[in-house]
């Protein structure tokens, strides 16, 4: 059941950083409150089973990062794609 909720949710993530990242910083009508949340549930969970000895999730950890920081600056749709 936990890993349908975190799946899920990792979805919702990539759905939103391609939404908020296709679009410029300055028009965008997708908001940015929901990318940064999302960012950082994605950065804690990458944290949290990285501690658990699961170094997969350095993935979570990296693309957690530049989750929260596309919201700031205008990252390249093909790098865009890659963590979506």
């Amino acid at each position: 059941m936990l890993i349908k909720i975190l799946g899920t949710l990792d979805l919702f993530a990539a759905l939103a950083f391609i939404l908020n990242n296709n679009f410029d910083k300055g028009d965008s009508w997708f908001p940015n409150k929901i990318v940064l949340i999302l960012g950082i549930y994605i950065l804690i969970k990458g944290i949290m089973f990285l501690l658990a000895l699961d170094y997969v999730s350095l993935i979570d950890v990296i693309c957690g990062i530049i989750l929260i920081t596309s919201v700031y600056i205008h990252i390249h749709p093909i790098l865009a794609f890659l963590v979506a």
